[in-house]
């Protein structure tokens, strides 16, 4: 049922569009709208304000997909409408041929005879590799599946990955018959991740479509299969940044944005890790705390959250964020003369449910040399605590290389390839490098200072392309600090609203520059 606050964001917002769609001229092409999240009011806005750029810059049609039963439907059409948007396909509706589910159940068969996750990794369409999809969708959707074991990982191939397969099949067929369908001018996209969401940008890049792209943070108009990757792309867009600019200015910005996020300041993740409610050690706190008493290396092993996509890169040297955290415990385990400590991800429990599930490691081998990292650990103590950190591809690896702190990297991060990191190229090399690191050396001045250069390109690209809403009304939406609540979200929307110049802002202009000289 549709509440006052959803019906106040309606009717400003239907009296906003009316006021400012300048469509002059009319076009057969059509602009296909992911539009399974809009209940989600972060996902809706910018979404739609994208499509109506490209309309405004085209004169072509707004079609938004959607997934939803009868009423979802139509509180999604309500939304729409508000912004001038009237035309939908909910693919519940469509039909797949009988010989399509026949060919689905014979590519589940095959996967489940391998039985392996390379079964699932290794799912294709014309050559191109969307088995991750797949894979990290598995992870995803177990969070509130009610499903006994757990999919932190994928080892084995049970009956919630067959039926993970076999949607993949169902969907990229209908998501192929969209396309055919429509001469599509761009596709306007929320996620490259997930079945439900990141078929559609992979098969519009192979078709030579554009895919627009926003999320919570940034934007960007992908033309290219390695910039469907997140760190790709935002490695590529680094790397632009820091051509254009001046080295000594980008570092001075870098010292004055890194002394920000070190007191908490900016978005929700670096509150959580960063935040003033929690305690700042040094170095002998942290060893009367853990009880160590010795000289050794202190080296911090960073989890991550294990369910959010993995495959956001396009290589890791493990299957997952869960294999490659067991798999380095049970290695550093064995190694003297280090003292490792484990720091959980602080989103984990809070977004993913994940309770526990790094010290679960600890207790399912039996690894008794590595310590944990106090609950009340403020992640600014790791320039006074730490001589080396351990990350599969986590942002922390950039920031302690800030701080001339090594970071062993086992993914292709958006920040690696510059000079400053440590990157294996292979589990054995890695585990190698493991080795070593009892007699690591902080990093050289220009190691440091060209990470602070990274830093910098990384918080301009995100403050350049800032969302239209703020932590408060994310918080609302994502319950970091609260319980979740999209009425809430849409309150805190509604008085704010008056403050937003929708076509007037960077993200609806540079949509609209690029889609008019096309």
């Amino acid at each position: 049922m549709q509440n006052k606050n959803e019906r106040t964001f309606i009717n400003k917002n239907k009296e906003y569009w009316a006021t400012h769609s300048t469509v002059t001229r009319k076009s057969e092409k059509v602009i296909l709208v992911e539009g399974q999240l809009f209940g989600a009011p972060n996902y809706m806005m910018r979404s739609a304000m994208a499509a109506k750029a490209v309309q405004e810059a085209t004169g072509a049609r707004i079609i938004v997909i959607v997934d939803a039963e009868e009423s979802g439907e139509k509180e999604i059409k309500r939304l729409c409408q508000s912004f001038g948007i009237t035309e939908f396909i909910n693919i519940r509706n469509e039909r797949v041929p009988f010989k399509i589910q026949i060919g689905a159940f014979f590519t589940c068969f095959k996967a489940f005879i391998k039985n392996t996750p390379d079964a699932i990794l290794e799912l294709s369409y014309k050559g191109m590799e969307m088995g991750h999809l797949v894979y990290d969708d598995i992870l995803h959707d177990d969070i509130g599946s009610g499903n006994k074991n757990k999919h932190y990982s994928i080892d084995r191939l049970d009956f919630f990955c067959m039926k993970h397969i076999y949607k993949f099949c169902m969907r990229l067929f209908l998501y192929q018959s969209i396309l055919q369908k429509y001469d599509v001018l761009t596709y306007v996209s929320t996620h490259t991740v997930y079945i439900d969401y990141g078929i559609m940008p992979f098969l519009a890049i192979d078709a030579h479509i554009p895919v627009v792209y926003s999320d919570d943070c940034a934007y960007a108009i992908i033309n290219k299969y390695e910039d469907l990757f997140f760190h790709n792309r935002l490695n590529g867009h680094i790397s632009e940044i820091i051509q254009s600019n001046d080295e000594k200015e980008l570092i001075r910005k870098a010292e004055a944005e890194f002394k920000r996020r070190m007191n908490g300041e900016g978005n929700i993740d670096t509150k959580l890790a960063f935040s003033n409610d929690k305690k700042s050690y040094l170095r002998e706190d942290i060893r009367r705390k853990l009880g160590i008493q010795n000289n050794d290396s202190i080296v911090f092993i960073f989890a991550h959250v294990f369910r959010d996509s993995p495959h956001i890169s396009s290589q890791m040297l493990y299957y997952d964020y869960y294999d490659w955290l067991e798999d380095t415990l049970v290695c550093v385990d064995k190694i003297k003369g280090v003292n490792w400590i484990l720091k959980e991800h602080p989103t984990g429990e809070r977004i993913y449910k994940e309770v526990g599930v790094a010290l679960g490691i600890l207790k399912k081998r039996e690894l008794k040399n590595i310590l944990v990292c106090p609950e009340d650990f403020n992640t600014n103590s790791i320039r006074d605590v730490a001589d080396a950190i351990v990350t599969c591809q986590g942002t922390i690896g950039m920031e302690c290389s800030c701080l001339g702190i090594p970071a062993v990297v086992c993914g292709k991060a958006f920040y690696t390839g510059f000079g400053f990191t440590i990157e294996p190229r292979s589990v054995k090399e890695y585990k190698k490098i493991l080795l070593r690191l009892k007699k690591v050396k902080k990093l050289r001045e220009d190691q440091i200072n060209k990470a602070k250069v990274v830093y910098a390109a990384f918080q301009m690209y995100f403050g350049d392309h800032s969302t239209l809403l703020d932590n408060d009304v994310l918080d609302c939406i994502w319950g970091y600090n609260r319980e979740p609540s999209i009425l809430e979200a849409y309150k805190l929307i509604n008085e704010r609203y008056h403050e937003f110049d929708f076509v007037n802002t960077a993200f609806y202009q540079d949509v609209y520059k690029f889609f008019s000289e096309v």
